[in-house]
């Protein structure tokens, strides 16, 4: 709402001359089909008058320098001869200052059919044809609303979020279904029969799952657009499907040109949280690759680091961790702790590895390594592990990014001097990890606080690797001795997926559950693979024609042969992305469950894609790549295509296993 009453107060000649423009505009309308004049289109502020689809089109560019960089963008509607207006000048400059640009198209009175429809798909197109964003902010304006809004139902992966001035979202309330059966080329009868097909507040699921954020300023006396059919029935209705809705009520104000609804600076903080947000933190390890001396010599200058999804603010992350071997020991009696410090100040064979996040992105999670070096040259000498206590160490540790605190929770009650692959539980139920007990490595539970460390391997007496939850926390899956196991949460009920394959290796769940994704064939050949949670439906859902599944992530000889290079599930559920050998290079590639494949990069001879990452709401590709020798992570638009560099490392230099940062960390 505007700071200074008086000042809004001070422009009632204003209010008045508004009133009359509302009510004229909410009445005009057009035949269908019927291809309006093209006006001679004047703008609010400087920008780009242009065609797109024979209409007439415009861009309003944000200023660049910003941290958005001018290509995230507010799509306004309606954009009818004399609108955007003036009165939109203030939230604009608003906008713009924060490098967010306005667009639109003059899509006639569509109130949001599907032709209205085609001709805003046309408009996006071209947007990210231009470089900008794939998600920009709806803003509708009174009926704008229909457009914006059902076109964002039609493309809810398309929209960052809605925002809206009393905005029309219910075609019934207005502009009546006999009103607006020409534009969808329906009878009255039709559209009243179709409605919840095309009626935005009928549609509001897919928004609600796809978790887009909708806000609206809407006045409680507002006889046009009345706010109990409209934003106060979309927010009913979104909440009830679990989504957020946001509605300010200015107590009083009508269908009007209040210069409130226009300087609402809630709406602009809206706006700005959403309008493609600060690029997103991705928590990756570097190290050297070209040290002489084997394995441990690179391996141990690698360090947990942070870096946005741009490039920029690469850091360092959980260097205490370096300072000394933790020997936390928990008194389960007194509830006390002890720790002991190494008396070093550096210790030159420890290294952190960055490992995950917490599902809210407020966490993240950090490997600590440590190797004693003779031990490390006798492994070089036998070309094999020996992981015993005294010899390696390995801890995974809980970093607060913005605090530098650091908690070792695998150290608490300890069971053993190797533990790795934690990962949250659902539900805040504990964790996850997998812990080296005499030579076998087993499936472990433990609380939130580190306590109470559970084996869940059964009756298994192999070595198991791969561990992780279902998302609805009641099954668990690993390999082990490399044959994946299906079993009940406390690791009662296991049953083998027999594939009759010697090599099957890291199984992932889908996000919905339903599904298990592993690896199946033979060492250095094997293909990714489906079956459903119950031990169903088991197939190969493609092959990597011939790529061996690992990334050498050295330039010295490495006796384990890297780092495993495995597919992923996208971010719906509805695919997997893997790399996949072609006749010049590795590639990424999309591929559908049923499994159709889609190549996703083309690359000079030679080029290595390797750990694809999608990001959690489904929009970017994160990966590493080696090029010209050095391993670098690289981010794709998936909507565009369009590749951004992350990393700029020297050459003897690596960027390996990449995390994003959940999106609702942001």
């Amino acid at each position: 709402m505007p700071s200074n009453p008086g000042r809004v107060w001070g422009r009632a000649h204003q209010f008045l001359i508004g009133v009359m423009v509302s009510i004229l505009s909410c009445g005009r309308s057009e035949l269908a089909g019927q291809e309006p004049v093209k006006p001679l289109k004047t703008l609010p502020l400087p920008g780009e008058v242009f065609e797109c689809e024979s209409r007439p089109a415009f861009l309003i560019p944000g200023q660049a320098g910003t941290v958005r960089s001018g290509k995230a963008w507010v799509w306004y509607a309606p954009t009818l001869p004399g609108l955007p207006g003036r009165e939109e000048i203030w939230m604009f400059d608003r906008f713009q200052a924060a490098g967010i640009s306005i667009a639109g198209i003059d899509a006639g009175e569509s109130y949001g059919s599907p032709r209205g429809n085609q001709i805003f798909s046309a408009l996006h197109e071209a947007m990210v044809r231009r470089g900008y964003s794939a998600r920009p902010v709806m803003l509708g304006r009174s009926r704008g609303g229909l457009m914006t809004m059902s076109w964002a139902t039609e493309n809810p992966t398309k929209v960052s979020a809605f925002a809206g001035v009393y905005p029309v979202l219910n075609v019934a309330s207005y502009p009546g279904v006999e009103k607006a059966a020409p534009a969808f080329e329906l009878s009255a009868e039709e559209l009243r029969s179709r409605l919840a097909q095309y009626n935005p507040v009928d549609r509001l699921e897919k928004m609600a799952q796809a978790g887009i954020p909708l806000f609206a300023i809407h006045g409680d006396q507002d006889t046009v657009v009345p706010l109990e059919e409209n934003s106060g029935l979309a927010q009913k209705r979104y909440l009830e499907l679990g989504g957020t809705m946001q509605v300010l009520v200015p107590p009083g104000q009508g269908h009007s040109m209040w210069p409130g609804f226009f300087e609402c600076q809630e709406l602009v903080d809206f706006v700005l949280l959403h309008a493609d947000p600060i690029p997103p933190r991705i928590g990756f390890t570097q190290l050297q690759t070209n040290l002489p001396g084997g394995r441990h010599a690179n391996i141990r200058t690698s360090r947990a680091m942070l870096v946005r999804a741009d490039g920029t603010g690469p850091i360092r992350v959980a260097e205490s961790l370096l300072q000394h071997r933790f020997d936390v020991q928990i008194d389960n009696r007194q509830g006390t702790t002890a720790t002991s410090h190494r008396p070093e100040d550096h210790n030159p064979d420890a290294w952190t590895q960055f490992a995950g996040w917490s599902p809210d992105g407020k966490t993240a999670i950090i490997a600590r390594g440590w190797q004693n070096p003779e031990n490390a040259q006798w492994e070089e000498q036998h070309r094999t592990f020996r992981m015993q206590p005294g010899q390696w160490s390995l801890d995974c540790c809980l970093l607060n990014p913005e605090s530098g605190e650091v908690v070792n929770l695998t150290a608490v009650e300890r069971v053993s001097h190797y533990n790795g692959g934690l990962f949250y539980l659902p539900e805040g139920r504990g964790f996850g990890f997998t812990a080296l007990i005499g030579e076998l490595s087993k499936p472990w539970v433990m609380n939130a606080d580190g306590r109470e460390k559970r084996d869940v391997s059964g009756e298994g007496s192999g070595f198991s690797y791969g561990y992780s939850a279902s998302p609805d926390g009641k099954l668990i899956s690993y390999h082990e001795n490399y044959q994946v196991y299906i079993a009940a949460a406390d690791g009662s009920d296991k049953r083998h997926i027999v594939t009759n394959k010697p090599f099957n290796f890291a199984p992932r769940w889908s996000p919905d559950g339903e599904w298990l994704l592993f690896v199946s064939g033979e060492h250095g050949k094997a293909n990714p693979w489906l079956v459903r949670r119950d031990g169903t439906d088991l197939h190969q859902v493609t092959d990597l024609n011939g790529y061996q599944g690992w990334i050498l992530f050295l330039d010295v000889d490495d006796f384990h042969q890297g780092s495993s290079d495995l597919p992923v599930w996208s971010a719906d559920g509805q695919s997997i992305y893997c790399s996949r050998q072609t006749d010049r290079a590795v590639e990424l590639f999309e591929v559908s469950l049923q499994g159709e494949l889609k190549q996703l990069t083309q690359s000079p001879a030679g080029t290595l894609h390797y750990h694809p990452t999608p990001s959690t709401d489904g929009r970017w590709l994160l990966y590493g790549s080696l090029r010209n020798g050095i391993r670098q992570l690289f981010v794709r638009d998936l909507h565009s295509g369009q590749e951004t560099q992350v990393t700029d490392l020297p050459a003897g230099s690596a960027a390996m296993w990449p995390h994003w940062q959940p999106i609702t960390a942001r």
